[in-house]
This record gives structure tokens, sequence and C-alpha cells, in this order.
């Protein structure tokens, strides 16, 4: 789903990216985690089309990315790329479901409110669709930012640091909602975070470096929902902790 070939990127004489080159396959839950400075940010950006490398080439979707024009970028995001950000990023003066019917809007979809009050109600936000961003705790917006990303069930979702700004519990909540609707919608998931608990949910882990890949791990879940044991035997995918049963709209309680 997403291949990087010897990615490089330069602000003047410093460089922030050198020479990386990964694959993820399509449905992986890949974590990208190091130290501040090490590059994941500006990594995520590239993969997503939001910025322009100094050197090298990515593909989403067998699709080569980085020479295209913006227009065409544009398309691409909109129909392959969804975005979870820390700050959550809402339109203040749009609803919830204003706000999450905005990409499928733009797209097109004569769908779009349905959709957004699908995953409004699935995010466990019914009764908060008309609520303005003012009007909703941390938890409540990521909830909505999360909704916003999967309206047009992009077939590839980053997420960068989507738990940085909320508690414990409302966190643990948003890491199970993604991983539900990761799994329920089988998209590629990329997530950026300093969280080692959250990373060991993944598939496998990109630790960076100094602008580099260091290590990669494969986590006891594995690529696929399978695992692999020291002695090489398959396992089941380790579950997500869960902290109650699932109500009737989806989400944990």
């Amino acid at each position: 789903m997403i291949e990087v070939k010897s990615l490089t990127r330069k602000y003047g004489d410093l460089t922030v990216l050198h020479d990386v080159s990964l694959k993820i396959e399509r449905g992986e839950f890949v974590a990208v985690t190091g130290p501040s400075g090490s590059g994941k940010s500006t990594l995520m950006g590239l993969l997503a089309g939001l910025d322009r490398p100094t050197g090298g080439q990515v593909f989403l979707d067998h699709e080569e990315i980085t020479s295209l024009t913006e227009e065409d970028l544009s398309r691409v995001r909109g129909q392959k790329v969804g975005f979870v950000f820390q700050n959550f990023l809402l339109v203040q003066t749009l609803t919830a479901l204003e706000n999450v019917m905005l990409p499928a809007e733009i797209m097109g979809r004569a769908d779009a409110k349905e959709k957004a009050e699908e995953l409004l109600t699935r995010v466990g936000l019914a009764e908060r669709m008309h609520h303005y961003p003012a009007q909703l705790s941390g938890g409540e917006m990521q909830r909505v930012a999360i909704a916003r990303a999967f309206v047009n069930y992009p077939p590839i979702l980053f997420a960068d640091e989507p738990t940085g700004n909320l508690d414990s519990l409302n966190g643990d909540r948003i890491v199970e909602l993604l991983l539900d609707l990761n799994q329920t919608y089988e998209s590629t998931l990329v997530l950026i975070t300093h969280n080692p608990e959250l990373a060991g949910l993944s598939d496998r882990e990109f630790r960076l470096r100094d602008g580099k890949v260091v290590q990669v791990v494969a986590h006891r879940r594995g690529l696929r929902g399978k695992a692999s044991s020291p002695n090489g035997r398959s396992g089941s995918r380790r579950p997500v902790q869960k902290r109650g049963t699932r109500s009737g709209s989806g989400v944990r309680k």
C-alpha cells in the first residue's frame, strides 16, 4: 500500500531524513517512533503528500506521488488518505456533523450527511452532532476528528500523536476506537507515537533516530493478525485491552 524509495528531506543545510526506504502492506498497522527531532512528522508529511521530498520517491497504492501536480496530489489525498492530528484541527465555526461531512462534500458525495451521522453514532456522539468544537471535550473532539478521517473510507489513515493531548482514559478509548475502525474498514494505519504501549499494539514498529530508520520491530500482533512466537509458531492477534462491554453505538464504555 505504501512504498518509499531512498527518501531524503533537507531544509537548507539541515538534513531531516536520510535515504529512508520502507514498505507498508495493505491493511497493516504500523507505528513510527523515535525521540523528538528524529524525523517522524516529516516522514508522515511526505508519505501523505503534504510535503515534497528533496530526493527519492513515495508510492501510495502503486501510484507515484512525488512528481504529481498539486491538483493531482489533492485528488490522491481525497481518494486515498485520511488524517488524525494531535490538535484535532476541527473547523471551529462548524458543528461536529458539519466537520465530518466536509471531506465527503469536497469529494462530491451525495451521501455525505448520512455517512457523517453513521460515523458519529459509531464513535458515540449521536447526541453531540450539532455541538460546536468549543462545546466538546478533548476526547469528544478527537472522536469527531476520527469520524472525519474515516468518512470517505480511505484505504490509508495517518495519525500523528492522536492521544497526545488526552488523559490516559480518553487516550485508551481513542486507541480502541482507531483499531476498531481500522479493522472494520480494513484500512492501512500509520501512527506516530511516543507511547511504547501503543506502539506495541502495531504489526510493526519503525524506530527513527537522526532521520534514519534504525530498527524495525515486528510485534506479537503480527502482520494481518498473525503472530510469531520465539519458536516460530503462529499465535493469535493480541487483543486491545477492554475497559467494559461494547454498546450499541460501537464504542466501549
